[in-house]
């Protein structure tokens, strides 16, 4: 299956390389929040509501280019959806225990794995670095399967599976931004 993107999708998206760039920025300042700091009770409430602030803005993220795209809307929209569902229960539980925690990122994992996994392969004739996008959906769904499974089980783990997918969605959503940037300046 080709994913068509036509003018007006890659002129819109182009426009709004700032809303990646600043995306990737969010993910690597969450990234460094996870991996640095102590798991103490501040920790945890402090990386509840970062997460609920992260989740948030990729499920914003997904509606913006879900308001651009005419194919795959539907599935921007579930994801975008779900993305900010889990940023709302982050905010509201965002100390209470590691436990509500690890089960709103293990489904988010699990889902951002599937999502990830269909549009890599779905854009794999436009997207020539396609196949990242394949393996971090694989690693995401295998580890979402196994932590919806075993919620109590090594949390630990699990935190630093966020932080090190916080830091490569933040590095890969970079570099998109510099991409459309780039192509922005180009048919300028």
């Amino acid at each position: 299956m080709q994913v068509d993107y036509d003018e007006e999708f890659t002129s819109g998206v182009a426009k709004l390389w700032w809303v990646w760039l600043v995306a990737g920025i969010a993910w690597l300042l969450f990234a460094w929040v996870v991996l640095s700091f102590r798991h103490t009770i501040g920790t945890i409430t402090l990386v509840g509501v970062l997460a609920g602030i992260v989740f948030c803005l990729a499920g914003v993220n997904e509606l913006v280019i879900a308001s651009l795209k005419k194919s795959w809307r539907w599935a921007h929209i579930i994801f975008g959806l779900v993305a900010i569902g889990a940023g709302i229960v982050s905010f509201v539980w965002p100390g209470k225990t590691f436990f509500v925690l690890a089960l709103i990122v293990s489904w988010f994992l699990l889902f951002a794995g599937i999502f990830e996994i269909v549009i890599s392969i779905s854009s794999h004739r436009d997207n020539e670095r396609w196949w990242l996008g394949l393996l971090l959906g694989i690693l995401e769904l295998v580890i979402g399967v196994w932590a919806v499974s075993y919620p109590g089980n090594s949390i630990a783990f699990l935190l630093i599976w966020i932080g090190v997918g916080a830091l490569v969605r933040g590095v890969m959503d970079i570099v998109f931004a510099f991409t459309l940037h780039g192509a922005r300046q180009a048919a300028a």
